[in-house]
């Protein structure tokens, strides 16, 4: 093999290892940081240092005799090997998109897009598989239905963006003051549900007096809106001997809830019990505009 081809040889193999960079840098793109991201770093190392060891070689070779048959075997086994490394390259750059591509995917199966909880098929699964444990072991499941008090009156008043934006920023308090079981979803429209593992009904009660109180202490502003009194209702339901269904614990919870609306609002209610507070009446001049100058009926 002449001077000439090997050296074409050496540099189209050096141009393969060059171009591996590009595949290199849409895994980057892909990969958290971790491990995994941290092999494709020293690899990166590795064939930049592969790079020189060719450059190498090339000037080596640049002085040979022709007709160099070891070199000539040398520079076919680097071309294979720089070609193998592209190869690998490119392919591991596909199966990481297209693995981005599934966790997409998934999060949009299991998200509800505008609050980033979880959508309601997903926590009703979930909500399946805590009560199966619950009654597996024998502890107590607690579930918590949330509503939105007068939500459609915030966006007749202030328009549906606004009503968006007060999603998210009860779906924002109710992921900050979760009690680590992360298991939260939008249930439908403006009602959320909590489902309290291992919890017990006076457990349950007082973490949603927390909720309460912390959606009451905020108010809520949009862009030049006014600042939005926003209030929540709730309604508890807690397991018991019966071993009551995912829907049946929702049942009693809704109960509740309806309870807690007729009650007024902003208050806790549970399936036996009488509100365990009662928020800021509802004609208190504190927080402007008031619902009740709207007109806002209260049935």
């Amino acid at each position: 093999m002449s001077n000439i081809i090997i050296q074409a040889t050496i540099l189209s193999g050096t141009a393969l290892l060059l171009a591996a960079f590009v595949p290199i840098k849409g895994i980057y793109s892909v990969l958290p940081q971790g491990l995994t991201r941290f092999v494709w770093v020293c690899l990166s190392g590795l064939i930049g240092f592969s790079v020189f060891g060719y450059l190498l070689f090339l000037r080596l070779n640049m002085g040979v005799a022709a007709d160099n048959h070891r070199s000539g075997l040398v520079a076919t086994v680097l071309f294979l090997a720089a070609m193998i490394v592209f190869t690998v390259c490119t392919m591991s750059n596909s199966a990481a998109k297209d693995i981005a591509s599934i966790a997409v995917l998934e999060h949009a199966a299991r998200v509800d897009p505008l609050t980033n909880l979880y959508n309601r098929r997903h926590i009703m699964a979930l909500f399946e598989e805590e009560s199966s444990q619950s009654i597996y072991y024998g502890t107590t499941l607690s579930v918590l239905l949330l509503d939105i008090d007068r939500f459609k009156t915030i966006n007749d008043t202030f328009g549906h963006r606004t009503g968006d934006h007060v999603l998210r920023k009860i779906s924002s308090l109710l992921a900050q003051v979760d009690m680590g079981c992360n298991l939260i979803g939008r249930f439908g429209g403006e009602e959320f549900l909590i489902i309290l593992p291992n919890t017990s009904q006076s457990e349950a009660i007082e973490f949603a007096e927390h909720i309460r109180a912390a959606v009451e202490a905020e108010p809520i502003s949009f862009e030049n809106d006014p600042f939005i009194p926003v209030t929540i209702s709730i309604g508890v339901a807690a397991s018991s001997r019966l071993n009551e269904s995912p829907d049946e614990l929702i049942a009693l919870a809704d109960t509740a809830l309806y309870a807690a609306k007729a009650s007024g609002r902003n208050q806790v209610r549970t399936t036996a019990s009488r509100p365990r507070y009662v928020g800021r009446p509802e004609n208190s001049p504190s927080i402007q505009p008031s619902f009740t100058s709207l007109g806002v009926s209260k049935t």
